[in-house]
């Protein structure tokens, strides 16, 4: 798995869910080559049954009807791309990845490091060291509420989530707050549940000076919709907050810039 193969897949004139598959590829430790090659050389989409075609899972039917999945907010079905990518790592190249060990150790350890690298161009990271591996998005906020929260958060100190948060985004800063003698505070939303930006932009102009941390997610998990990304964390960056932002549903579908 090489970059010039994501970058070069990139420069097509294709639809951005097509690089998410070879994407996903490289994000398991896969052979990034074949799973682009797979996309690349298949019948571009002319309808739902060619997606549905991808995933395996959607094949089978359920009390006697086609399978209709909607429970990704929880968990995803995995494309064939993705599928077959696992399979060859553990045919061929399964072993701890360490560049200075064995043979499959080293090819482990590339494709490991070269899906750091392809993630790190879909999410226009400044450099791959800046993407962390973490077994998923709830682990990743217990790490960032354990890590950094509680220690850099003291008494009399601030943390704003907003009423809509899941319970995976709610107790890791609770916790934190109790751990340091912080508070959460919490932003309204509006009918259709997203931040509402009059109460986040009072909010931050009350408690100027003790607000430490602004943490919401990107995409509701009931309701689907996206809130209005870049004017909340824009506001809380501006009063120099610093900003966790839960992007595990809306990465496949939209434009993510750092």
């Amino acid at each position: 798995m090489r970059d010039a193969v994501g970058l070069a897949y990139l420069e097509e004139d294709v639809n951005r869910r097509d690089f998410g598959w070879a994407m996903l590829a490289g994000a398991v430790g896969a052979c990034f080559d074949s799973a682009a090659a797979q996309i690349n050389n298949a019948k571009r989409p002319s309808g739902v049954e060619t997606w549905r075609r991808m995933f395996p899972a959607l094949g089978q039917r359920v009390h006697g009807h086609p399978l209709v999945y909607l429970d990704s907010a929880a968990t995803t079905q995995r494309p064939l791309p993705v599928l077959d990518a696992i399979m060859d790592f553990y045919r061929n190249d399964n072993a701890n990845p360490g560049a200075a060990l064995h043979e499959l150790a080293r090819r482990a350890h590339e494709r490991y490091e070269g899906a750091r690298r392809t993630l790190a161009t879909f999410v226009s990271a400044v450099s791959p060291a800046e993407i962390v591996w973490v077994r998923g998005t709830t682990e990743g906020i217990n790490l960032v509420a354990t890590a950094w929260a509680r220690s850099h958060l003291g008494r009399n100190d601030e943390i704003l989530l907003t009423i809509a948060e899941h319970a995976s985004n709610l107790l890791p800063w609770r916790l934190a707050a109790e751990a340091t003698g912080a508070r959460v505070r919490f932003v309204d939303v509006d009918d259709q549940g997203r931040v509402s930006l009059e109460d986040l932009e009072r909010k931050l102009f009350v408690h100027a000076g003790s607000l430490q941390a602004f943490g919401t997610s990107a995409t509701a998990r009931r309701r689907g919709n996206c809130d209005s990304r870049r004017r909340s964390c824009g506001a809380a960056a501006a009063e120099a907050i610093w900003r966790q932002r839960g992007c595990q549903g809306f990465l496949p579908s939209v434009h993510i810039d750092g």
